[in-house]
Parts: structure tokens; sequence; C-alpha cells
């Protein structure tokens, strides 16, 4: 039994890899990208150069499939079989479709501009927020750091100015004394031409001290990373019971939330168990547990609310 990784969900029907490492099984409207298993385990304390390595390969692997369609990236998980990506899809498949109409033919860029922050204030000495240095008889360390950060501020405002109007999100990274601005784009892949002439217009304002770097196109993974969460037959058993009496299972949760009243903890077992309950019922052998789709966006995770799938 071969064991795979889950790198991507593909949207629509695809059988030719665009790459020979790649395996697709298309299932349910969508196509699983599968790789071979790395000996690279997320799980558990390993060499970390080896895992960086196998990170780069995994996203060398992702980008390949970028021009066949839409992409959700999906977590370094547990291996699956076939027959469980197949099942996984499936079970799945009105949250991943969600994900992938709200995704159509978007890409990710990230956006880095350094700067030579020692030389700023002679090249903008002219600068609304630097002039006033010039003028004063002694300068203090507070004056400075006033200055450059006014000046700092402004500048990123250009760049979001020439940047944003191109992206349909923003994530902000973070920032250091070399780094003037830094970000993730999500955008369509049609306008990288325009992200470039952005990035131009960028350039030109301080093209001696502007070091400006991009990484992308890449899949989306900073705004819509899909996760496994492993259900087991027991917890199948127990979602099933617990909706068996009930008209149907939207019908059974609203009494269930009804009943758990202000109780937080019980209101947020009624709603797996319906998940669990509803992805059951889009399999033909729900007794065999199955894998429920989350969601993680750069920074939060948020696989165990409302947004988690309902496999």
């Amino acid at each position: 039994m071969h064991i795979y990784d889950l790198i991507g969900v593909l949207d629509g029907t695809h059988t030719t890899p665009p790459h020979p490492e790649i395996r697709l099984l298309p299932e349910a409207g969508m196509t699983a990208v599968l790789s071979p298993r790395s000996s690279c385990d997320a799980t558990l304390p390993t060499d970390q150069t080896s895992c960086l390595s196998e990170a780069a390969r995994r996203l060398a692997l992702q980008e390949s499939c970028l021009p066949l369609s839409t992409l959700l990236p999906v977590q370094r998980t547990y291996g699956l079989t076939q027959l469980q990506a197949r099942r996984f899809l499936s079970a799945n498949q009105p949250f991943l479709a969600n994900l992938l109409r709200r995704h159509a033919g978007l890409v990710q860029v990230q956006v880095t501009v350094r700067w030579q922050e020692e030389v700023a204030l002679d090249h903008f000495r002219n600068h609304p927020a630097i002039r006033p240095l010039f003028a004063l008889a002694r300068l203090n360390s507070k004056n400075v750091i006033d200055a450059v950060t006014e000046l700092s501020a402004d500048l990123c405002r250009q760049i979001e100015g020439y940047l944003l109007p191109e992206a349909t999100e923003r994530i902000a990274l973070p920032v250091t004394r070399s780094i003037l601005w830094n970000g993730v784009l999500l955008l369509p892949l049609g306008r990288l031409s325009d992200l470039d002439d952005a990035i131009e217009q960028i350039d030109a304002i301080w093209s001696d001290g502007f070091a400006i770097s991009q990484i992308g196109p890449a899949p989306i993974a900073s705004f819509a990373l899909v996760t496994l969460e492993t259900v087991t037959p027991a917890q199948v058993a127990q979602a099933n019971a617990t909706f068996r009496t009930a008209p149907s299972i939207q019908w059974g949760l609203r009494a269930g939330l009804k009943a758990a009243g202000q109780n937080a903890e019980k209101r947020d077992s009624i709603r797996l168990l319906a998940r669990i309950a509803e992805a059951a019922a889009r399999l033909p052998t729900p007794e065999e547990g199955l894998s429920l789709a989350g969601l993680r966006t750069e920074g939060h995770s948020i696989a165990n609310n409302a947004q988690q799938a309902v496999a």
C-alpha cells in the first residue's frame, strides 16, 4: 500500500502531471495532487536542513501545478493512500469547492523593500519630515528617530499606493531597521505584469537606495492553507447516533445549539458532530473514519471554528 503526501487540491479534473514526481487523482470535480511521501516527518523532531530542503521541494512541486488551474496548497500532515485522498475530496467537497471559487485564479507574491536608512536623511533631505533637521543647531536622537519614522511612514504609503491596487488582499510581514516594507500580496495570476510595473514605480522613488525582492508567484499558502484532521470511526459513530432521530442534521444542529444555551464548549461540540455527520453522509463507507479539511491563514489557525470543513 503506497502512502503519499497530499500537497494540493486543484480545481477541475486533471490527469497529466506537470512534474514526474506528481500523481494527479481526480475526484468530486477536483484533483488531489500527490507526491512521494518524504522521510521528513513534520510532527517529529528532525534535521532542520533536511526539512528545509523538503519544504523547498514541496513548494516547487506545488508551483509546477499553478498553470493547470487554481491550487489550494495543503499543509504538511500525515500521509494518505490514494483511496484516502479520494475520500478526503468527496467528504470535503462543499468546503473545498467554496475555497476554490473564492480564490479562483489567485496566486501570492511576497514583496520586500529594503533601504539604506543610514543615508536616507541625505537623499531625502528636502522631504518635509527631514528638512527641519538641517536647520537645527544641534541634533538629538529623538529628532532623528521622529523624522525617520515620519519619512518611512510616508514612503510606505507611497509603496502601498502602487502595490495595493493590484492586490485582492495583503498580509503585512515583520520589518526591521533595514526593511522598509514587507508583505504578501494576493492577486490574480493575470495581473503579474501590472505588479511588475508597480515595482518599477517603487524603484524609481530611490533606485540607488531601495533593494526590492519578490518571491512568487506562489501557491496561496499565506491566505488559504488547507489542513487535515483525523476523524476516527468512533467519532463518526457518535456523530451519526447524535443526529439519527433528527429530521435532518441541520434541524438537529439547531436543536442541539438551543439546548446547549450559552455553554460554549457544548455548542462547539455539537457543531463538530454536525460537521462529522454531514461528512459521513458523503461517503459510501463512513464507518472507516475520514479526514476533515480546515483552513489556516498566516498567523491564524481557524481549523476548529466555523470555517472548518464539514468533511
